[in-house]
């Protein structure tokens, strides 16, 4: 039975579903758009970076190739003339495989990552990731890979990049030129609180990965990179992970649980005698 008081603006049942709608969407809806808010508009500051303040990778797959069991954790000379450490990991394999372990668009990578990089209580909000050879050569390299990606907490992803696009090559000098593969993510709210969970799950003993696959090349003239089939040279690695500023974000927080008190406010005086004289004093001029 469905009875409106006079004067209100939803009868019982409409009460009913507008509490459930409050619940299981618009709820939600609030504190994801509000991590997405605190991520777009806090200042970001650079939380850790590998391998400054973590270190430590591991190759888990590796294409068609055995993976490597070592742990990699040398700090390298910075070769590109930027002024900052790098982490140096050999090629992903385990044998005299040369280089063709990508051999077809299903090949997997997956390299372990330091938990700590991705493991903040502020909120995570963008990874920058680069890999690049150790040698160089002089001329004749360009072109793009293809490739998709996801961040892996214990083998569940809880962020998934399809068909990113990585310049190649970084060119140190017109005649220094290196083969590289890299990406810049900036997380949204759902990928931040997938994060979390997952995180959550497994204290301070979780398998955090990077995972490469259908990697591909672009569009290119001269050197045929493809021929080699091995989009991870012996090189060296670095990871940057940014969060966003803890005030900021605080405020922002703060404020939503507010928001879903008006809106239920709101729903629960729309079904009294009082709503039509207080839509008549708010509107009135």
């Amino acid at each position: 039975m469905n009875e409106k008081v006079e004067g209100a603006a939803v009868g019982s049942v409409g009460l009913s579903v507008l509490a459930v709608a409050l619940i299981t969407v618009i709820w939600p809806l609030v504190m994801g758009g509000s991590i997405a808010l605190a991520i777009s508009f806090s200042e970001e500051v650079e939380a850790a970076n590998a391998p400054d303040d973590f270190n430590g990778y591991q190759w888990l797959q590796t294409g068609r190739c055995t993976a490597s069991t070592a742990t990699f954790s040398t700090v390298g000379i910075d070769s590109y003339g930027q002024g900052t450490n790098w982490t140096t990991i050999n090629a992903p394999y385990d044998g005299n495989y040369a280089n063709n372990c990508n051999n077809n668009r299903s090949a997997v990578f997956e390299l372990r990552i330091p938990q700590g990089l991705v493991d903040f209580d502020d909120t995570l909000s963008k990874i920058i990731f680069e890999h690049r050879a150790s040698n160089y050569a002089t001329s004749g390299l360009d072109g793009d890979w293809f490739f998709d990606w996801s961040l892996e907490v214990n083998n569940t992803a809880v962020i998934e990049v399809d068909d990113a696009k990585s310049n190649a090559v970084f060119e140190k000098t017109p005649t220094r030129l290196y083969w590289r593969l890299g990406f810049t993510h900036e997380l949204n709210g759902i990928e931040h609180l997938n994060l979390k969970d997952e995180l959550s799950k497994c204290g301070e003993a979780c398998v955090v990965s990077l995972v490469f696959n259908d990697i591909r090349e672009g569009d290119h003239a001269g050197y045929d990179y493809q021929n080699e089939q091995q989009p991870f040279k012996a090189g060296k690695y670095s990871i940057t992970s940014f969060t966003t500023d803890a005030e900021t974000e605080g405020l922002i927080m703060t404020l939503s649980p507010w928001i879903v008190t008006v809106l239920t406010l709101a729903v629960a005086v729309g079904s009294t005698r009082f709503w039509n004289p207080l839509v008549g004093v708010l509107s009135s001029p």
